[in-house]
């Protein structure tokens, strides 16, 4: 299945408080990348914004963000990732 996603990094997602910000977006949006399936791949830096909705996944050139379990599974294997 081939899929795109838009991630919010906020401060919660950092393990440390004093992580950069900036290498934190790099280093996710290399990981999601570099996952099976991976095509547009956005990820930015909220701060200190909740986490609400933070990942949304499309099929590739859609905006409309997808359900079901084949969706919620690779959600899940985004947020592990």
């Amino acid at each position: 299945m081939e899929w795109d996603a838009s991630i919010d990094l906020v401060q919660a997602h950092l393990e440390a408080p004093s992580a950069n910000p900036s290498q934190a977006v790099e280093a996710v949006r290399f990981a999601v990348q570099s996952l099976p399936g991976a095509g547009w791949v956005s990820v930015a830096w909220c701060g200190a914004m909740p986490a609400v909705r933070w990942l949304r996944v499309f099929r590739p050139g859609s905006s409309v963000e997808r359900d079901g379990a084949e969706w919620d599974t690779l959600k899940r294997r985004i947020e592990s990732t």
